[in-house]
């Protein structure tokens, strides 16, 4: 399964791992790396995600099963509402 990252999350983590001490040699080369990891990051395609919504088919009143996040209500019980594309839990 793909796992997706924060990009200023995964910047602020790289910067934090190298004090760079700007007056010195080896500082000046971490600054220079630290730039360089910064465009990789900024530049790796982003995934299309979305996040994930669980919930349960509710049974009522209403004729059919109801999404407890969008309202939206259906004949059958899927595995996810078809309207809001909330992720169904098992009752």
């Amino acid at each position: 399964m793909a796992e997706y990252i924060d990009r200023e999350k995964v910047i602020a983590e790289i910067v934090g791992c190298f004090p760079v001490n700007p007056t010195s040699e080896f500082g000046k080369g971490v600054a220079v790396g630290v730039a360089m990891a910064r465009v990789a990051v900024n530049h790796t395609p982003a995934a299309d995600v979305r996040p994930v919504v669980r919930t349960k088919w509710r049974e009522g009143a209403y004729a059919g099963y109801r999404c407890s996040v969008c309202k939206t209500t259906w004949d059958a019980p899927t595995n996810y509402c078809p309207n809001c594309g909330a992720w169904m839990e098992e009752s």
